[in-house]
C-alpha cells in the first residue's frame, strides 16, 4: 500500500467507519479496491473501499468524451483551465469525478491561500451529481443492482462488500453459467441498463469485467464515467456500446440478441420484449 492509499484508509479509520484494511482485491488503472473490516457502527461487517489513484498515476479512458455536459455551468476561466489541462483544471476534473460532498473536500494549504477552495465548492455544486458516489446513491435508492454506498472522501468510496467471509463475488466473465442462469442474468442486466437510462444515467464503460455475480444476481460496479443522455451529443452511441458489449458477451454463451433493437427500445423508453429480441441456442426464451 502506497502513501496515497494509506492516507485514504486513515481518513475512514479516523471517522470510525472501518477498523482495519484486510487485503487488496482489485488493482486497476483508475483505482484499487480493498476489503476492510467495518467498525461497530457497521456491525463489524466486511466492507469495500475503492481508492482512486492520484492524478499522476490514474488516467480515465477518453476523459474528453465522458466530461461533455459535466461542466456547462462553470465559468469561462474554469472551462479553459479544464481544456488546457492546467493544474487548476486537473483539480476541477479530479473533484468532479471523485466526490459528491462539500464536507469531504480537503483543500491543500496553497489552494486555501489562493482562494481555490471556494472555486472548488462551486465545482461541487454544479458537477457532483455526476460523481460515482452520487450515481451509486441514486441507483441504490431506486432499487437497482449496485453496491450500497456508505461514505466517501475526496479520494475514495466506502461501500457494501459483495461476497462473504470465504468468497469474493465473481466477475461476470468468470461466472459459471448454465442456460437458465445465462438468460436470467442477460435480461436482468439489460433491464438495469434501461432503468439507469430512465434515471438519466448511462454507465459508459459496461462490460463483463465490471459486473459481479452474487447469489445468482448481477451487481453492476464502476461508475466514474457515467454520462447524462439529456446533454451528451454521443449518448446514443455510448448507450449502444454498453448494450453491445453485454450482447457480445452473452452471444458466446448461446444467447442471440439484437443489440441495436434493444438500444432503440431503451432510447425510445419502450418495453423490451425479450421473446422477440432474445433467443438461446436451444430456442426462444419467453
Amino acid at each position: 500500500m502506497n502513501t496515497h492509499e494509506e492516507q485514504a484508509c486513515n481518513y475512514f479509520i479516523r471517522n470510525n467507519q472501518i477498523t482495519e484494511v484486510l487485503q487488496a482485491i482489485k488493482p486497476g488503472k483508475e483505482a484499487t479496491v480493498f476489503i476492510c473490516r467495518g467498525s461497530e457502527a457497521h456491525q463489524n461487517k466486511l466492507l469495500c473501499l475503492k481508492i482512486y489513484k492520484d492524478a499522476v498515476s490514474r488516467s480515465f479512458k477518453n476523459n474528453d468524451v465522458y466530461s461533455e455536459g459535466r461542466f456547462d455551468s462553470l465559468s469561462r476561466r474554469e472551462k479553459l483551465a479544464i481544456k488546457k489541462k492546467s493544474k487548476f483544471g486537473k483539480e476541477i476534473m479530479e473533484s468532479a469525478w471523485l466526490s459528491t460532498s462539500l464536507d469531504t473536500y480537503e483543500p491543500k494549504e496553497d489552494a486555501i491561500r489562493s482562494n481555490k477552495a471556494l472555486k472548488m465548492q462551486d465545482v461541487f455544486k454544479t458537477s457532483s451529481k455526476f460523481s460515482e458516489i452520487d450515481v451509486l446513491t441514486r441507483l441504490h435508492q431506486a432499487g437497482l443492482n449496485v453496491p450500497r454506498p456508505i461514505s466517501s472522501s475526496n479520494t475514495a468510496i466506502l461501500m457494501e462488500y459483495i461476497g462473504d467471509q470465504d468468497q469474493i463475488a465473481n466477475q461476470l466473465k468468470d461466472e459459471e453459467l448454465n442456460e437458465q442462469k445465462t438468460s436470467y442474468l442477460f435480461q436482468k442486466i439489460i433491464n438495469n441498463i434501461q432503468q439507469m437510462f430512465n434515471l438519466n444515467i448511462v454507465h459508459g464503460d459496461l462490460s463483463a469485467y465490471n459486473i459481479l455475480v452474487w447469489k445468482n444476481q448481477p451487481v453492476i460496479i464502476d461508475f466514474p464515467q457515467t454520462i447524462n443522455p439529456d446533454n451528451h451529443s454521443k449518448a446514443f452511441d455510448i448507450l449502444y456500446r454498453d448494450v453491445d458489449n453485454i450482447c457480445n458477451f452473452f452471444a458466446k454463451k448461446g444467447i442471440e440478441a439484437d443489440s441495436w433493437r434493444i438500444t432503440n427500445n431503451i432510447w425510445q423508453n419502450e418495453k423490451i420484449y425479450f421473446g422477440n429480441n432474445l433467443k438461446s441456442a436451444h430456442g426462444e426464451i419467453q
